[in-house]
């Protein structure tokens, strides 16, 4: 019988991971408003999302952009489209 040779994933020590929310890229934005990358593009595009001059996204304020133009407060219906 042979051996595996797949190299077993070590995960990295979660207790001193820093995530920084206030300079995130467009997919880990996506990621956690649960659409793809190109909606984050079309919502910065088409309705104003908030955006680092960077070029990164600060989270809390990306959510709180969401919520107040979000179409069940009557914002911009094709937001949660």
């Amino acid at each position: 019988m042979q051996k595996s040779r797949h190299m077993s994933y070590v995960a990295p020590d979660t207790r001193t991971a820093r995530v920084d929310f206030s300079h995130l890229d467009q997919v880990d934005v996506a990621r956690a408003h649960g659409v793809c990358s190109r909606t984050i593009r079309r919502w910065c595009a088409l309705a104003g999302m908030p955006r680092n001059d960077d070029g990164t996204f600060d989270l809390p304020h990306t959510i709180r952009w969401r919520a107040e133009n979000s179409s069940d407060r009557g914002g911009w219906m094709y937001l949660d489209r």
